[in-house]
């Protein structure tokens, strides 16, 4: 019974506890997929900066990204889960699924960013006929 109640999302009257693991999920989360949805950022930069992310999910210290408020965050989500005798099996399930998030975030930004390098191309193209 336990474990249903705890993946039901928070009701409206909920308060929102930011430093328990749930809290902790979810805002590492909503900043991984703010980040991805910078266009500033280079694909290339964040498909790196997700590489390093998947890796602290698993738990290991990644020096490139030592700094980095959510990959300290994904490590630290990652050794809390790992914790107990069903530890291991949590915590490569958490990593499964920030892998899984990390990969659909980066083809979605593929995606968008080629939509918009293709609408840049045709407008400039139609700009170069009509002159």
């Amino acid at each position: 019974m336990r474990s249903s109640l705890s993946n039901r999302p928070l009701g409206p009257g909920a308060v929102f506890d930011p430093g328990s693991l749930r809290g902790d999920k979810a805002l590492c989360l909503a900043a991984i997929a703010d980040l991805s949805s910078d266009a500033e950022i280079p694909l290339d930069q964040l498909e790196s900066r997700f590489s390093y992310y998947a890796e602290c999910a698993g738990g290991a210290y990644c020096p490139e990204v030592a700094f980095d408020p959510i990959a300290i965050r994904l490590r630290s989500i990652a050794q809390r889960f790992a914790v107990g005798p069903t530890g291991a099996k949590r915590a490569a399930k958490w990593q499964s699924y920030v892998h899984k998030t990390l990969a659909d975030l980066l083809e979605l930004q593929r995606a968008a960013r080629g939509r918009a390098n293709s609408c840049k191309h045709e407008a400039s193209m139609e700009a170069d006929h009509a002159a």
